[in-house]
């Protein structure tokens, strides 16, 4: 997650990964909420968050106020 923030290249995560992060009913909450299987939420999370998260800290380092 540090290279999602950092300057540089986003190291990528895996599925399987989110789902370790997250825990598999946090996914299957979100899935649920979407009207998603599980899986297709954890391959999309983890093709898009490290863009979102590298988007949302343009200066390589969190807003202020957030933590």
């Amino acid at each position: 997650m540090q290279s999602w923030v950092a300057k540089g290249a986003n190291m990528p995560i895996n599925a399987q990964q989110i789902e370790q992060a997250l825990g598999s009913d946090r996914v299957k909450q979100i899935a649920a909420r979407v009207g998603l299987d599980p899986k297709v939420v954890s391959q999309k999370l983890a093709t898009l968050l490290p863009s979102i998260v590298d988007h949302l800290t343009p200066n390589g380092q969190l807003p202020a106020g957030k933590s």
